[in-house]
């Protein structure tokens, strides 16, 4: 079941690193997914996932995603695929999410 796009802030600890749409969520599978506007503090080689295609390593414990409408929303994985160099696009995807009802 596809769910309506949800607007969230992407947290690295308390900090706002960017926002996303979350164009993929469904609640019967946890997994959701957006395109990623980065803001000022967003560092590429701290919060991104996989950076131009190479693996950098889990962020998870970090990141945190917030609606207004909704609070923060748990997830077990949060994953930045940065690709604005060769593709000019960021990509978030969340796994094991707890959706709003």
């Amino acid at each position: 079941m596809r769910m309506q796009d949800i607007l969230v802030d992407v947290y690295a600890d308390s900090t706002l690193i960017g926002t996303s749409k979350l164009y993929q969520l469904n609640r019967d599978t946890g997994f959701a997914s957006g395109t990623f506007v980065a803001a000022e503090p967003y560092d590429e080689k701290l919060h991104a996932t996989v950076l131009e295609g190479d693996y950098l390593g889990p962020r998870a414990s970090v990141l945190k995603i917030q609606t207004d409408g909704h609070g923060w929303m748990e997830c077990d994985a949060i994953a930045i695929h940065d690709f604005s160099n060769l593709l000019g696009e960021i990509e978030i995807n969340l796994c094991g999410l707890i959706a709003p009802a």
